[in-house]
């Protein structure tokens, strides 16, 4: 059985001046086999994915009890349908691309029992956020720009698409149903992981927690 990895402490301070423990991250143990550094990365994604799928189920929850739909002020909506997205999309989204530390997307499996309003859903929000959302693209603005005569008077109209349309409230029925699965999917896939992954991160006893939280908050 793999031994505990001790790391030693590495102290760095934030933009607040307060100063935090920077924990050796073991992918990057050279000691280790490619093959275990892979596993250590997709645990990393693992993660990470459950805070995103979290966030975009939450705020689609709140969009739907709080029936923002039928509101005559859209901004709220806009404003949180755009996070949601983003959200979702974090853990699929080509992450880390110029590092040499990368932690890759989740793999394919994890869009796997889902239905095809869900696969649908899941289709359009990629595509809303790597053209809309993240990015400004220029094709899906199709931005047609014309000069309207009224009266004598010349009137520039930039006509485009409306890329701040929010997902209608059936469309974002079924995004809550999906991010909860991923959720789900997220939380059962840690859980499977866990055992695997344990020995390869330092051990830390009750009095050195205290110590870090005391270091922290100075």
């Amino acid at each position: 059985m793999t031994e505990p990895v001790a790391y030693p402490k590495i102290y760095q301070k934030d933009a607040c001046g307060i100063k935090y423990n920077v924990i050796h991250m073991p992918y990057r143990n050279k000691n280790l086999t490619p093959e275990i550094r892979n596993k250590i990365r997709q645990f990393y994604r693992v993660l990470i994915s459950y805070g995103d799928f979290k966030q975009a189920y939450y705020i689609a929850t709140y969009i739907l009890d709080e029936n923002l739909h039928d509101s005559e002020d859209m901004r709220l909506l806009e404003a949180l349908n755009c996070a949601m997205i983003i959200s979702y999309c974090r853990p699929f989204s080509g992450n880390d691309r110029n590092t040499d530390r990368k932690i890759p997307d989740l793999p394919a499996f994890f869009l796997s029992e889902i239905s095809e309003d869900e696969k649908e859903i899941h289709a359009v929000v990629m595509s809303d956020r790597n053209t809309l959302m993240a990015h400004s693209d220029s094709s899906a603005h199709d931005l047609r720009p014309e000069v309207w005569k009224i009266k004598g008077h010349r009137i520039f109209m930039p006509l485009k698409n409306d890329t701040k349309a929010p997902l209608t409230k059936e469309a974002t029925i079924i995004f809550q149903s999906l991010a909860k699965k991923m959720l789900h999917k997220v939380i059962i896939e840690h859980k499977n992981r866990e055992p695997e992954m344990l020995p390869f991160f330092s051990e830390i006893e009750k009095d050195q927690i205290i110590e870090e939280i005391e270091t922290k908050n100075g």
